[in-house]
């Protein structure tokens, strides 16, 4: 078995950066779930780290790795530690190949499209939300944090590895087969909207919410009704809401 050495270190540092992650094309999970979320695509793993703790308590998942013929290493409790963003580490870490880019492909029948969505919990809630309701095809705008950031990819709960994500795309980038649809405030009540067979969906940041060069390709404003008190819904919770009220 081999031991992660100070080369293998240092490049899984540069990963906590977006500029490591493009310069390597890999990008970091960490602990127990993630982990068995990505076993569903094995191909995208191409290491796997964990300490002598975690060996002794999850062999079952170390023969599935080993069974998948994935690269594996023992990692000390030391390094662990100045790698991983939580105070008490699980024990294991992977490194997973981020997709290379594809063309976007207009025979999807409906698409997510993320503006400017630059908070990490918010982004992974609605990549989470997208996986859970069958939304595959995920777009995402410039200014977008990277759906590769650590904090992200957490926050989706492995949902990177059940979706097809296209970043730095453009709106007019869609033909005019897709109706475009915008999440707002003011907009018709979803209740009372009939879906349509072809769709993007824009969902804006919680800050505000669709950018101005977008807002002239919305087709169709739809909101969600308030029955309670409160401002508003952060970008998370009201595309996840609208998700699955297409998804009905």
């Amino acid at each position: 078995m081999l031991n992660m050495n100070q080369k293998d270190l240092k490049i899984i540092l540069s990963l906590k950066r977006k500029k490591g992650r493009e310069e390597h094309s890999l990008f970091l999970i960490e602990g127990l779930r993630l982990i068995e979320s990505a076993l569903s695509k094995p191909s995208m793993i191409k290491v796997v780290y964990f300490n002598e703790m975690f060996k002794e308590k999850n062999s079952l998942l170390l023969k599935r790795v080993i069974g998948e013929k994935i690269i594996n290493k023992k990692i000390s409790t030391k390094d662990l530690k100045k790698i991983s963003s939580t105070v008490t580490p699980s024990g294991i870490i992977a490194l997973c190949q981020i997709p290379k880019r594809e063309v976007l492909n207009f025979n999807h029948s409906n698409w997510i499209y993320l503006d400017k969505v630059s908070d990490p919990g918010n982004l992974g809630t609605l990549l989470r939300s997208a996986a859970w309701f069958n939304f595959k095809n995920i777009a995402l705008s410039k200014d977008c944090v990277d759906p590769y950031n650590p904090k992200v990819v957490r926050a989706s709960m492995g949902g990177v590895f059940d979706l097809s994500i296209h970043t730095e795309i453009e709106l007019k980038d869609f033909s005019k087969d897709y109706l475009i649809i915008g999440a707002s405030k003011n907009g018709l009540n979803i209740n009372s909207f009939t879906k349509p067979n072809k769709f993007v969906l824009i969902i804006g940041s919680e800050s505000i919410g669709i950018s101005k060069e977008n807002l002239n390709g919305v087709n169709q404003m739809i909101t969600i009704k308030k029955s309670g008190k409160g401002e508003s819904l952060n970008a998370g919770v009201a595309g996840s809401i609208i998700m699955y009220e297409f998804s009905r």
